[in-house]
């Protein structure tokens, strides 16, 4: 699975609004995280390798799945 081969990188919960926001490869403002990469995760998947750095959270790598 994906999210073993990112294990080493943190977790970071974001809600399904921040999900639909960072698929849309929209910034998130004010998320409580300390400043780096983690993987933006909305329950159990994977949405988005993002940046934190101060108030913004940017995506950096989105990922796409077929159901």
């Amino acid at each position: 699975p994906l999210a073993a081969g990112l294990d080493d990188i943190p977790a970071l919960a974001i809600t399904p609004d921040q999900a639909g926001r960072l698929r849309q490869g929209l910034k998130l403002v004010g998320i409580a995280a300390s400043p780096g990469l983690h993987l933006a995760i909305d329950g159990d998947g994977p949405v988005a390798l993002v940046e934190v750095a101060g108030p913004e959270t940017r995506v950096v790598r989105g990922f796409t799945f077929e159901a």
